[in-house]
């Protein structure tokens, strides 16, 4: 959340302690702004465009001095007034920042863009909603390579089913092929999917074996928070961060680390009873070291976890979701003992 007024730098000197002239600031702000290959543009508390950059106008075809003064629904089709508008009025709603995708269409050669936008809402030092600052990036390339992505995967799928009716070796490949798909995109661990399968395969073993199975249910501390106040490529960082430094002391032999979904991650460790604390100690240390700032947690000035464990026998189980279940319960109680903790049951 932006807590600094930048609408207040753009008013006249009379009117604020700043020896430059507003005029003359709002200039040297501009010349700064276009600097920056994305979008960037500030609206005051009535949603009056104050300060654009050049990409902005070279986005939207339209010149500076025509969009400085303008809302939304002087410059642009209603349709795409009413989508910015909204996501202003959710703004003034929620005082929180709003992030989504939109389009913007060339004034001059009709061209569209489609940006990925964040807008933060301005407060001035008494909590007056003085505006909003925006910063749009133009993610049409991107999208559209993924949409060719996503038509080459379609179309090598089809020819893959198509040969299935062929060959039993083919169908091998293609089951192959999807066991490729084990890993979470962001950050690099296993993913549900690949969990799912695994949890199970290594319940069914100990309990044919009679051999304890551990796991660990790991959770970031005030994950939304985080997001909130850094957004949401900050938050992607930190998760991927996080990742790195569980995955390195989770490393044995049969261990398995994945993101169960969110901010929460889950661990598998087969044949383990006697060393689950330490391991959870190890990873909570291991996080807090990484020093990942974190100003607005309410406890720790860097990102910290909270964990839940449990040691069962499957043949003393129902099924692996009770497990799984105990594990959370002890998840929670880290929570309710101030976080950045861990908590432990032993069937």
């Amino acid at each position: 959340m932006v807590k600094d007024s930048l609408i207040e730098l753009l008013r006249p000197a009379s009117e604020t302690a700043l020896a430059i002239p507003g005029s003359a600031l709002e200039t040297t702000l501009e010349a700064a702004l276009d600097y920056i290959p994305d979008m960037v543009f500030v609206k005051d508390q009535n949603f009056v465009v104050r300060l654009v950059n050049k990409a902005f106008c070279e986005k939207t075809g339209i010149p500076r001095h025509e969009i400085i003064g303008k809302t939304a629904a002087e410059l642009f089709d209603p349709d795409m007034a009413e989508t910015y508008q909204r996501t202003d009025d959710e703004i003034l709603a929620t005082g929180k920042s709003v992030r989504a995708e939109v389009w913007v269409v060339h004034r001059g050669s009709r061209r569209k863009w489609l940006l990925d936008t964040m807008k933060m809402p301005i407060f001035d030092s008494q909590n007056n909603f003085q505006g909003i600052f925006a910063v749009s990036r133009d993610i049409t390339q991107q999208k559209q390579r993924e949409m060719e992505r996503d038509s080459l995967i379609t179309s090598l799928r089809d020819t893959l089913e198509m040969l299935q009716k062929q060959s039993e070796a083919l169908k091998k490949i293609n089951e192959q092929l999807n066991d490729m798909a084990i890993t979470d995109a962001l950050t690099q661990v296993a993913n549900r999917r690949f969990f799912d399968r695994q949890y199970d395969i290594e319940w069914r073993r100990c309990r044919r074996e009679k051999s304890p199975l551990a796991l660990l249910l790991i959770d970031v501390d005030q994950f939304k928070i985080y997001n909130d106040n850094f957004g949401h490529t900050a938050g992607d960082e930190c998760l991927r961060r996080v990742a790195n430094v569980l995955s390195k002391q989770i490393g044995r032999p049969g261990d398995i680390l994945a993101r169960f979904g969110g901010e929460e991650f889950v661990a598998v460790l087969p044949n383990t009873k006697d060393h689950l604390g330490e391991m959870a100690k190890r990873c909570l240390e291991a996080v807090q070291k990484e020093k990942i700032p974190h100003a607005k947690a309410a406890i720790h000035p860097v990102v910290t976890i909270s964990i839940g464990g449990i040691v069962g026998y499957p043949h003393h189980l129902d099924s692996p979701l009770e497990l799984l279940d105990l594990a959370d319960q002890h998840l929670y109680l880290a929570k309710q003992r101030g976080r950045n903790t861990y908590t432990l049951m032993e069937e």
